[in-house]
């Protein structure tokens, strides 16, 4: 019977542990600053945006945000700048800095799996942490995400984190913006 709630406990964690990760960036890795360093990075954040290229057709663009000016949001991906009109967008998932959701999953499942040792107080010990370890993950998880569904949009919010948060400068060439370089 213990190891049974184990095995429940332990697959419970695992489902929710995937679930923090649904919303995880496909960024290079290292490419999100931290917190801190978001105020000072002169790079936009990562956004990953669904939009419309016809009647019934969806396309999806992911990358660095430049700018949302004049009505279009510019995306720099790898195979260059994608320039998408505001009224093509349908979804967005825009992230600002990187979370620690899934490294406090981690402890989670580490300091349930712990409770072990506590004998019969596991019974108590192992839910509490677990319940309190996902609430905190998930919370976590959201931090540095704005999840942009439903008309109209309002970028205010982002684009403070894109490279250029006043639109776009004069003589400023797409073609020759590069992506960060991660170390």
């Amino acid at each position: 019977m213990k190891y049974n709630k184990f095995f429940l406990i332990c697959l419970s964690g695992f489902f929710i542990f995937s679930l923090i990760h649904c919303m995880t960036p496909d960024a290079p890795k290292k490419w999100l600053p931290t917190p801190e360093q978001a105020l000072y990075d002169t790079y936009g954040g990562w956004i990953m945006a669904e939009y419309k290229t016809g009647i019934d057709s969806r396309a999806k663009a992911s990358g660095e945000l430049i700018t949302c000016d004049n009505g279009n949001l510019y995306i720099l991906t790898n195979m260059g700048v994608v320039i998408i009109p505001d009224a093509d967008v349908v979804s967005a998932s825009f992230f600002m800095y990187r979370n620690y959701g899934g490294e406090l999953m981690v402890w989670t499942l580490g300091g349930t799996l712990s409770t072990l040792s506590h004998g019969y107080s596991f019974l108590i010990s192992a839910p509490l942490w677990f319940i309190a370890g996902t609430i905190t993950a998930a919370n976590e998880s959201r931090n540095g995400v704005l999840v942009l569904q439903g008309r109209p949009f309002s970028y205010t919010e982002i684009r403070k984190y894109a490279r250029f948060p006043q639109g776009l400068p004069e003589g400023i060439e797409l073609s020759e913006l590069k992506f960060k370089p991660v170390n």
